[in-house]
């Protein structure tokens, strides 16, 4: 059934030790830091009456700042919709979900994702896939028509550069492998 039977592998980056207190404070009392993810009881369900879909049960969970979480499980289990959630593309039905503390919806989140699918608009070049954010979201999308030239462009080429895509700023994605198709969807987030 949709919503069900997925698993929570999770593992603590050993590498990563926060400061057992906050040395800033005269008495030194211990930090309590908020989660930099939560899920509380979140969950999510498309349509309603006898057509509702449930995409996730409902799902508590908190990670740590330098924590790793694998979500694994079968398709239709709700890895995807949880993701959709933390990165603001989805609200949840019912519960919450906190980044950094404060509802994700409340929360300007800059988050990059790659999708199952290639996102690319396969008419566009891979600059201008790139590109696209900048114009489009504020507060890149007010300066586009003069900086798309230049920071912009040298900025995109960078990052391509950077993902191992550098002399295919000008290529059509289909003229790329599937594998780096979904590369320039996360290069400029």
């Amino acid at each position: 059934m949709p919503g069900d039977g997925f698993c929570l592998e999770y593992f603590r980056d050993m590498s990563f030790k926060p400061p057992a207190t906050d040395l800033s404070t005269p008495t030194g009392c211990p930090v309590h830091s908020r989660p930099a993810l939560e899920l509380d009881a979140a969950s999510v369900v498309f349509g309603s009456g006898e057509r509702a879909v449930t995409a996730l049960s409902p799902t508590t969970l908190k990670m740590e700042s330098g924590d790793f979480l694998a979500l694994v499980g079968p398709s239709g289990c709700g890895k995807s919709t949880i993701l959709k959630l933390v990165s603001n593309l989805l609200h949840p039905t019912s519960g919450l979900v906190l980044v950094g503390g404060k509802e994700a919806k409340a929360k300007a989140l800059r988050i990059g994702m790659a999708f199952q699918n290639p996102t690319t608009l396969p008419w566009l070049t891979i600059e201008q896939n790139v590109m696209m954010p900048l114009k489009i979201v504020a507060p890149f999308k007010q300066s586009f028509r003069q900086d798309r030239k230049g920071a912009f462009r040298d900025r995109v080429h960078a990052l391509l550069e950077q993902v191992g895509l550098k002399g295919f700023a000008n290529h059509c994605p289909w003229q790329l492998s599937g594998g780096c198709c979904n590369v320039p969807t996360c290069a400029g987030r």
